[in-house]
């Protein structure tokens, strides 16, 4: 499977920071950095509602020159993943396929990859996780795509109240409407549940006002923005996008029919809604999309103007049977359909004089002309002509004869009816044009996450307004439906979720893809130089009467219709998978806490109380340690208060310096070591750290010096309040764990790595507990790490993969002289396969995802 991925070579992206490099970062790098956004003067009626979202400010009844000024934080590359990698695990080891040596970043030679945003190098996809407000602010102003998407597909919640579609692991679809999926840990989708409901529809709107406000300024002039949308909201967001975007720029309503709608006790509401906007309706890229109908559909198609025509035998209209039943219809006969041959406004120029067909004169009437080129030089007063009477010329002198007459020497009149036409013949016809109402559509064709659109939907919209090599963004990722389709059809593509679960389906679900080889034109691996499509004539009556059916302009391009290579299978192409942290840089002369990751003490107070009264438990719910007494450490920027703490597994306590994180932040492994110095600064004699907080990056180490690193996750119940499960008395705070691993050593002298679950540590048993690996989605290998980034060079599902894995499809396109007879097995381990050492000065590192989408990391330095 050389090549066996579609490179996007004509495309660039800018070279983004790492975890690893954070404290490499320049403090501009680093700091949020200001943009503008200018309002767009509109001039259409304003949605009213009590405006205090960021965007509020770029309202209809704002002054025309009214900008907002907002930040953008940086996005920071968790993982490198060349799915090739992963293709080579499942090859024999004697295959003679070597890993990948690949460039992965692809920098212009001697650019320093420190300098972050500074040079661009190879475009990879992008998943991240992070709120796509954010997310969008980041690709404007520091990643420089403002005006380079040319779709966005936005799927927001339907309606305003709290029905939950969180789905709190990967391997759970059964989520109900209520409050119980809230995942636990993960601040980014409780913080967008709060921004969203906090105050019913006017904090909703605000919310979408600002999504779409972002959309705009990221799309470029020829783009177009979806926004799928349910019967509850689509009258408000129609106006709402009329604001953003202009009522000139909206595009079309589309209505589609999902399954399993919810039952109403009066009328029932079955169909949901597209509604689509262009950033400029008069640039708008639009490649029509024809259903393909069979002799039947054709039929309905063509309604009272379908007509039959049989050799030897004049044309007619077909009988009710034979509409009810084509097999009825003799045997040769060809249907077509009368099509109009007149077109509005008299004609100044002889085009709407009557013409003699078939033994009567025709008219185009009092206020219309025909299509094409007429000669009659005599009119209906002048009497009869002969049906053979030889044409004297086209009057526009393109041809020897008119058009008119052209067609009826074609055989392409017909008066049938009253009025005469022109025929169009079923097989040339490339299918029903699709229009704003959709019928044929289905369910999602293999479900893996609670909030699935029908692959078609999001299909038809992408080969709708994008080419091969385009950027496509999905900012409301779920399972990874756009990026999946994009990915299939050679679109670039950028998703993002504020969830972790989220990103973890999707994660595990491209790697496992197998894609279609759609053939390129220019037989590269660019798919920017467009595929090798099926085409059409575009037969008309001006194509049909002037002879120029097969000019190379005249073809209609059927976009979802390509050549395909079916013996090259395909998967998906580079991609890394990246987050968003809010703002937690410190400057080390800061006095003041105003941008500290801390919580404000009404917060913090809430938070020490049910610490002292709840214990801290492991991820399976067994308590670690008890939280007896705090007591508040003055001059201090992060570590807020001291604590003793005892054991829950036997007699003796100990201290800890406590840190408790504000509510929107992610804990990064800087703000840890800093906290873990300052406890030792305050009380020499600190060995422990406790770090409460909803976000943890998964690089924080789990000790800096001698100082032992808690991190405690507090439970989704301590920050909504109005999904409080009032009967839980345990589980509010959770000790993350660590990677439990050991290194083996294969016949060969390879290393190997075995996965033996997670470890978290008893400060007062100075010991590690652990648990096994049941609750792993997939662990990861950098089997060379640099320090600098995480590329993963192995991965591994111990627990199987989910529904709707190609997996097996895609091991069985390995050539078999070269598939391992073990893969499946091998990929499903928690022992890796062989591999040799590290080059010297690099590690191995292991991360490890749960169910839960937690992330863990470690990595080993020595020892092979």
């Amino acid at each position: 499977m050389a090549n066996d991925s579609y490179r996007h070579k004509a495309a660039t992206r800018r070279n983004n920071p790492t975890p690893e490099t954070e404290s490499l970062m320049t403090d501009e790098d680093r700091e949020p950095k200001p943009f503008t956004i200018d309002r767009h003067e509109i001039a259409t009626p304003v949605l009213a509602w009590q405006r205090e979202g960021e965007t509020s400010a770029l309202t209809g009844d704002a002054p025309e020159d009214a900008l907002l000024r907002m930040e953008a934080l940086p996005l920071y590359v968790r993982e490198k993943i060349a799915p090739s990698e992963f293709v080579n695990q499942l090859r024999k080891p004697d295959s003679g396929i070597q890993l990948s040596t690949d460039d992965f970043n692809g920098l212009p030679e001697g650019a320093d990859p420190l300098n972050f945003y500074e040079h661009s190098g190879n475009w990879q996809n992008r998943l991240i996780h992070g709120d796509s407000a954010d997310v969008m602010k980041s690709l404007i102003a520091k990643d420089g795509l403002a005006g380079q998407v040319q779709m966005i597909y936005y799927d927001p919640p339907y309606g305003m109240s709290y029905q939950s579609n969180f789905q709190p692991t990967t391997d759970n679809l059964d989520v109900k409407d209520n409050d119980s999926a809230v995942p636990a840990g993960d601040a980014l989708p409780i913080r967008a549940f709060r921004d969203t409901y906090r105050n019913g529809v006017h904090s909703y709107l605000d919310g979408i006002h600002k999504q779409c406000v972002l959309a705009r300024e990221l799309l470029a002039d020829g783009g177009s923005l979806f926004v799928q949308i349910g019967d509850e909201n689509v009258h408000r967001l129609g106006v709402l996008l009329d604001e953003v975007f202009g009522a000139d720029n909206r595009v079309a309503t589309i209505t589609w029919r999902p399954t399993g709608m919810p039952s109403a006790k009066l009328l029932g509401e079955s169909a949901s809604y597209i509604l689509w906007y262009a950033k400029d309706k008069e640039q708008i890229k639009f490649n029509p999309i024809y259903e393909p109908r069979d002799r039947q559909g054709q039929m309905a198609d063509f309604t009272s103007y379908a007509g039959v025509s049989v050799r030897g035998a004049p044309d007619r209209k077909p009988s009710k049977d034979e509409r009810q039943d084509v097999a009825l219809l003799p045997e040769g006969a060809r249907l077509f359909k009368r099509s109009r041959l007149t077109s509005q406004g008299y004609s100044t120029t002889g085009r709407s004089v009557d013409y003699w067909y078939n033994g009567k004169w025709h008219s185009t009437g009092p206020t219309s002309q025909w299509r094409v080129s007429v000669c009659s030089p005599l009119q209906r007063g002048a009497g009869p002509r002969a049906d053979d009477e030889p044409c004297p010329g086209d009057p526009d002198g393109r041809q020897d004869e008119c058009g008119m007459c052209a067609l009826k020497r074609q055989g392409r009149l017909s008066d049938l009816g009253t009025t005469l036409h022109w025929k169009l013949f079923e097989e040339e016809r490339p299918g029903r044009k699709v229009d704003n109402v959709w019928h044929s559509v289905a369910a999602p064709s293999k479900k893996r996450y609670v909030v699935q659109t029908a692959d078609s939907i999001v299909e038809r919209c992408l080969l709708m307004t994008t080419d091969p090599g385009d950027l496509v963004l999905d900012p409301t990722c779920g399972s990874g439906v756009t990026a999946d389709l994009a990915e299939e059809w050679g679109r670039r593509w950028i998703t993002c979720d504020a969830q972790r679960v989220a990103v973890a389906v999707a994660r595990s679900h491209l790697l496992s893809q197998v894609y279609t080889w759609h053939k390129i034109a220019d037989a590269g691996l660019d798919p920017a130089s467009g595929f090798v499509e099926e085409t059409i004539p575009h037969v008309t009556a001006a194509t049909l009467a002037y002879g120029t059916v097969d000019d190379p302009e005249n073809q209609i391009r059927l976009v979802d219709r390509t050549s395909v290579e079916t013996r090259r299978p395909r998967i998906c192409s580079a991609f890394t998978v990246e987050s968003i942290s809010p703002y937690t840089y410190l400057p080390l002369d800061e006095d003041t806490h105003g941008d500290l990751p801390t919580a404000d003490p009404t917060d913090a107070e809430t938070l020490l109380q049910l610490l002292r009264n709840t214990p801290v438990c492991e991820a399976d719910g067994r308590p670690i340690f008890d939280v007896v007494e705090t007591i508040p450490w003055p001059d201090t920027k992060l570590v807020g208060y001291g604590a003793r703490c005892a054991s829950a597994t036997r007699e003796g306590e100990f201290t800890a310096g406590v840190m408790i994180a504000a509510a929107d932040a992610t804990v990064t492994s800087e703000v840890a070591r800093r906290a873990a110095v300052e406890s030792r600064d305050n009380d020499p004699k600190c060995e422990n750290l406790i770090i409460i907080g909803y976000d943890f990056e998964a690089a924080i180490p789990p000790a800096v010096g001698p100082v032992h690193v808690h991190r405690v996750v507090a439970s989704r119940d301590l920050r909504l309040p109005e999904t409080v499960n009032k009967s839980a008395d345990g589980g509010s705070f959770v000790l993350l764990a660590e990677p439990d691993v050991i290194l083996g050593t294969s016949a060969e002298g390879n290393i190997t790595v075995e996965l033996l679950g997670c470890d978290t540590y008893d400060p007062a048993a100075n010991r590690a507990r652990g648990y096994g690996t049941d609750q792993v989605e997939c662990w990861m290998l950098d089997t060379n790490h640099d320090g600098f980034s995480f590329r993963v060079r192995r991965a591994y599902f111990p627990n199987g993969f989910r529904k709707g894995s190609d997996i097996k499809k895609l091991i069985a396109k390995i050539p078999k002289r070269e598939r391992d007879e073990h893969a499946l097995d091998n990929i499903q381990s928690t022992v890796s396969q062989p591999f040799a050492s590290p080059d010297p000065g690099r590690n191995i590192a292991i991360k490890v995802i749960t169910t839960t989408g937690a992330e863990m990391t470690t990595t080993i330095d020595e020892g092979w």
